[in-house]
């Protein structure tokens, strides 16, 4: 009968969890915050992997573009791909947003930053479907997978960091209400329905006013 490593024996239930299920050290997550004064702080290699998903992602929505234009719907291919480049930008940024000062380097955040990569390439995967009248639903499967891994993150920036919890939260809990924001749009109302660009730019708005609602309490790293 094999046992434990000594490492992980004695340890809490929920810390041995997470040594063999390494995405469920999210319960726990605690990220400490980065020193702002580091010497040449600049990005890591996730960070750097992290964005070459991006760029394939925004590649795909190009492809789409393309597509739409060779059927000539320039105006319907620039709003889609107007729609699906800010949602894949969106991801893009709060993330390294957060890594810049919450990347502790742990297998556990190493995990999370893959899971959101993977949603980043389910979204990309998911424009094409983006081509008549029915609910987008890849594209929301991806964005949903990324936001679950970015609120997890934030809220282990706020267990992490005591100086910055009220704006960790604050992000978390933003990003959470706009993702139920989006749920209601994309499954409620059909791409080409007059009130879709209108409620997106809303959406869009809201999305860029959770930062400076959330940094109203102390800045995060």
């Amino acid at each position: 009968m094999e046992t434990e490593p000594a490492s992980v024996q004695g340890r809490p239930v929920r810390s041995r969890l997470a040594t063999w299920i390494p995405l469920f050290g999210l319960v726990d997550l605690r990220l400490p915050p980065r020193d702002y004064k580091e010497t040449n702080r600049g990005s890591t290699s996730l960070e750097l992997l992290f964005d070459l998903a991006t760029v394939v992602a925004v590649a795909v929505a190009t492809l789409g573009l393309e597509h739409d234009i060779g059927r000539a719907d320039f105006a319907l291919g620039m709003s889609r791909f107007a729609a699906s480049f800010f949602m894949i930008w969106l991801a893009w940024s709060n993330y390294s947003w957060l890594a810049s000062g919450y990347d502790d380097r742990s297998r556990t955040f190493r995990h999370a930053t893959l899971v959101i990569m993977f949603g980043s390439l389910v979204l990309a995967a998911g424009i094409h479907s983006n081509l008549n009248d029915k609910p987008v639903l890849l594209v929301l499967v991806g964005f949903s997978i990324m936001r679950v891994g970015l609120i997890a993150l934030w809220l282990g920036a706020a267990r992490g960091d005591e100086n910055a919890r009220t704006t960790a939260l604050r992000h978390a809990v933003g990003t959470g209400f706009m993702q139920v924001y989006w749920y209601a749009l994309i499954l409620g109302v059909t791409p080409l329905a007059p009130l879709y660009l209108p409620l997106f730019v809303v959406g869009a708005a809201g999305e860029l006013a959770v930062p400076a609602w959330a940094g109203r309490g102390a800045p995060a790293a």
